[in-house]
């Protein structure tokens, strides 16, 4: 745990720098303290079809998915800590956005255990 999936618009042309961002996003988590290297799991996911308002602008966004129980101040902490990750890596994104989302830790299941 966590996961951290960060859909793209895949007309940015970005392939050949997804893997430095996987890593960056990837160090950010691990960097809050909040989580064991080992469990941080990241993927990026390119969305085909999308719109932004009125248009189309490029986006990132970046679902930041954990467990639940931090506190506001530490998922504060860790969605700039991940935003600011993402936006070093410079991608011609005009839009970026990143969410903390606490999962239902009951109900979520897992193999292997």
């Amino acid at each position: 745990m966590p996961h951290l999936i960060i859909e793209y618009a895949h007309d940015m042309d970005v392939e050949d720098k997804i893997p430095a961002m996987l890593d960056a996003v990837h160090q950010a988590a691990v960097s809050t303290g909040l989580f064991v290297e080992s469990h941080v799991k990241v993927r990026a996911v390119p969305v085909m079809h999308y719109r932004i308002g009125t248009g189309h602008d490029p986006f990132i966004h970046a679902q930041l998915r954990i467990q639940m129980g931090r506190d506001q101040v530490k998922k504060r902490n860790l969605s700039e800590t991940v935003l600011q990750a993402i936006r070093n890596q410079c991608w011609p994104a005009k839009i970026m956005t990143v969410e903390v989302i606490e999962m239902d830790t009951p109900s979520y299941a897992k193999y292997p255990v």
